[in-house]
């Protein structure tokens, strides 16, 4: 076996509170990268080390390490679960081979179980899922197998059955090889281990022909090949495998270890990927190299650009290029994460994940880097569009430049924040996923440059465009000169497609226009104009602006751009008054989950914020809630839910889009 085949690069993803943090933790332990327990509650996990994240008992960024079981490396990755880090989600499947779903066993799927699941369906990402919190009494596995079959809409099979006492879980039996791991004495089998040997084998003879003459004929079917074909089938994505345990007690944790080397594929495994030109990279040292930073992890005031190798070898010293960069970088150093801490590396290869200083640590998140001479492009991450903003104010003009530099190196590490200068009130307005989102990244900022600013209320980032297509004319005179443009505002027919864009008309761009250096000018100008909003201040999306004519009247050399703005200017402005101008708010989607007997109070609340209430779905004692509402009345509702569920309630928002605000006219 190679040592490409012997990688496994997985994350691990679940809904908030399932315990996915505490199960790195005791993979850490399990496989001997560390000598104690770090716990979520004090403080201690070694993969939340940020003091945001300690402060909060949640992760916030994805954290990387690297295990060692069996004969296998495990380039871990242990992501955030809260839904305004999602992106963090997104940016990470993106460059794995596979992951594991943490489920808690008492509360089964959950709304960001959901949501991380179909992340990694989009992604063609593996997964296996681990039910987790077993040890409490409360808890129920035929539920949370119920449930996941119901939720997740593919074939779920247990790959053992777990013990259950009157304190919760007590052994395992590994279905695959019939063997009894026990802990502790006592406790029933939750389910009949032949039955459930029997599914697998029937799942196996999908993808194997000689399992299935062996199913027809009900002869054995030895494990080793029961193993392969079911590796084949979790790798196809048409299968999740089910571990169970508890992973506060450490138990179930080495199984899943063994089944994450026995079925999650390994780099070798994964097709080879193709850039946005159409190159192909195989993972195999002997081709030109690429890799694609996904993430960065802080250096002091610095950062370092996280990549993911997909071919090629690196060493120190190496000359690379960079997506979008013209000059070559140099590799002055690498190292393996272990959360904050790292070890320097001579040399990686296909499927290793790296974190890289120097120049280009300053790469962004989405960064596609390649040998000289074989340039490549991956996709970049596709991720949702922020919708919360606040506004960032220096409480003296001398702070100005330091905070709009941290600022800067902010966004730069975190692409779900995007950050612009409001001309009409001189601040920096910073927009986000939401409220705990921004409420980091102000104390990122603190850290960074001290109290020297103050943070305005989050407000949802609106946009404004057109509902009507329209012409306008304007001129502009002075002293023996004079402008004339006209403009057209061009509704475009896909909602959602995007800034508005500004272009010459063929009056002004065709053969033989003698004003067309001015007409580009004009364009860039007003596309700036635009990203400020035509009226409200917001950006303008939606619609397309067109210079139609362009008419000046002046001696040679004079510089006639100013002329031509305020001409353009009052052009929009008369443009407008037929073009019905409204501002737009985000939507999102809705899913509230809820005990049973909270439903009502629930619901009353939903429906007095104005939710569409689309389905109300009972299952057992939970109750949930799908609707869609503007993101303004859902602020601060998290308190709200806590409240009218005694803190048993979730909820998880997704972006659905714009809508005319109410009373929206601008």
């Amino acid at each position: 076996m190679s040592a490409v085949q012997r990688i496994r690069n997985l994350g691990i993803v679940a809904h908030i509170n399932a315990g996915k943090t505490t199960l790195s933790e005791r993979m850490l332990f399990v496989t001997g990268r560390v000598r104690f327990m770090g716990e979520v509650d004090h403080g201690t996990a070694a993969m939340d080390y940020l003091p945001e994240e300690q402060r909060r008992g949640i992760s916030i960024r994805a954290a990387c390490t690297t295990l060692r079981w069996r004969d296998c490396v495990l380039n871990l990755v242990d992501t955030p679960g809260h839904i305004d880090f999602g992106a963090e989600v997104e940016r990470t499947l993106r460059v794995l081979d596979g992951a594991v779903l943490v489920l808690d066993g008492v509360r089964g799927v959950e709304s960001q179980t959901e949501a991380v699941w179909h992340q990694a369906r989009t992604h063609r990402v593996p997964v296996l899922a681990f039910v987790n919190k077993l040890d409490r009494a409360v808890a129920d596995w035929t539920r949370v197998l119920q449930s996941m079959r119901a939720r997740m809409q593919v074939e779920v099979l247990p790959a053992v059955v777990p013990l259950l006492g009157p304190e919760g879980i007590t052994g395992l039996i590994d279905v695959v090889s019939g063997t009894r791991t026990q802990w502790i004495e006592g406790g029933e089998v939750a389910a009949d281990p032949r039955q459930a040997r029997a599914a697998l084998v029937e799942a196996a003879a999908d993808v194997d022909a000689s399992i299935l003459e062996d199913f027809v004929h009900e002869r054995e079917v030895d494990a080793l090949r029961l193993r392969a074909a079911l590796r084949a089938k979790v790798a196809a994505g048409q299968a999740v495998l089910v571990f169970a345990g508890s992973a506060l007690r450490n138990r179930g944790v080495a199984e899943l270890l063994d089944g994450i080397v026995a079925f999650l594929p390994s780099p070798l495994d994964a097709p080879a990927v193709s850039g946005l030109g159409g190159e192909v990279r195989a993972p195999s040292e002997h081709e030109p190299l690429c890799a694609f930073v996904f993430g960065s992890v802080p250096d002091g005031q610095e950062e370092l650009a996280v990549a993911r190798i997909y071919s090629g070898a690196l060493v120190p010293g190496a000359l690379l290029q960079a997506s979008a960069r013209a000059e070559p970088l140099r590799v002055l150093a690498m190292w393996r994460l272990h959360a904050e801490d790292r070890e320097a590396v001579a040399r990686a290869g296909p499927g290793d994940i790296l974190a890289l200083g120097g120049e280009i640590g300053v790469l962004p998140p989405g960064t596609t880097l390649f040998a000289p001479g074989h340039p490549i492009a991956l996709a970049p991450t596709r991720l949702p569009t922020p919708v919360l903003s606040v506004v960032l104010e220096p409480r003296h003009l001398a702070d100005r430049e330091r905070l709009e530099a941290a600022v800067r190196r902010l966004v730069r590490a975190d692409p779900a924040l995007e950050v612009r200068h409001d001309p009409e009130r001189d601040v920096l307005v910073l927009t986000g996923m939401g409220e705990l989102h921004l409420e980091v990244a102000g104390e990122r900022l603190r850290a960074a440059v001290g109290d020297c600013f103050r943070v305005g209320r989050p407000e949802v980032a609106r946009r404004e465009t057109v509902l009507r297509s329209a012409m306008g004319a304007g001129e502009w005179r002075v002293p023996e000169l004079r402008a004339r443009v006209a403009v057209g505002l061009r509704i475009v027919p896909d909602p959602g497609s995007g800034p508005a864009r500004v272009r010459p008309g063929a009056g002004v761009a065709g053969p033989g226009s003698a004003d067309l250096a001015c007409a580009v000018s004009l364009c860039s100008s007003l596309q700036g104009r635009l990203s400020i909003g035509l009226r409200s201040g917001w950006p303008a999306h939606d619609l397309e602006v067109e210079i139609v004519s362009l008419e000046v009247e002046a001696d040679p050399g004079v510089d006639l751009m100013p002329l031509c703005v305020e001409a353009a200017d009052v052009a929009l402005r008369r443009a407008l008054v037929d073009a019905d101008p409204r501002l737009l708010e985000p939507r999102v989607r809705l899913q509230v989950v809820c005990p049973h007997d909270a439903l009502s109070p629930v619901l009353g609340d939903l429906r007095g914020k104005g939710v569409d209430i689309s389905g109300v779905d009972l299952d057992g004692d939970v109750a949930r809630v799908a609707g869609t509402a503007p993101l303004a009345r859902m602020l601060g509702y998290a308190t709200r839910l806590r409240s009218l569920t005694r803190g048993l309630g979730s909820f998880r928002m997704e972006p659905a889009g714009y809508a005319p605000a109410e009373g929206g006219e601008v």
